[in-house]
């Protein structure tokens, strides 16, 4: 499960289903906010019934790392309360941690995805011990 300090950085072509899977990670963390694509606001803010937050940021907008700045990166990682999940996470990967869980995603076809999980450090190495994939 996810929890508070996680980074999930989901990465892939436009199409491949990154807000697809954004929203089931959200739902599936329990956010009680409709999880949709933060592509226009960068960052969208969901809440759990603990007082968690998950921070859906999406990065495709963004000039380069350096950009990230703009929409207060490092305070969103910083928070003891919240979780974050980016997608595009490869165009701003220069100013990320060391450590996260990279999901990469590949379009198939129409119907099917390519799924590859990448932990980066033991805390996700652990989370990735956890999930289960399951066809649609």
């Amino acid at each position: 499960m996810i929890r508070e300090g996680d980074l999930i950085c989901l990465c892939g072509e436009l199409g491949a289903g990154k807000t697809t899977l954004a929203s089931g990670i959200g739902n599936g963390w329990g956010a009680r906010e409709i999880v949709n694509s933060p592509t226009f606001v960068f960052v969208n803010e969901y809440s759990d019934s603990r007082g968690c937050r998950l921070y859906h940021i999406d990065a495709y907008r963004l000039r380069d790392a350096a950009d990230s700045q703009s929409i207060a990166l490092d305070d969103l990682l910083g928070d003891p309360h919240g979780a974050v999940m980016i997608e595009w996470a490869e165009r701003i990967k220069e100013v990320l941690p060391d450590e996260y869980l990279q999901i990469d995603l590949v379009a198939v076809d129409d119907q099917t995805r390519q799924v590859k999980l990448e932990a980066r450090g033991e805390r996700y190495r652990q989370l990735l011990e956890t999930i289960v994939i399951r066809d649609a």
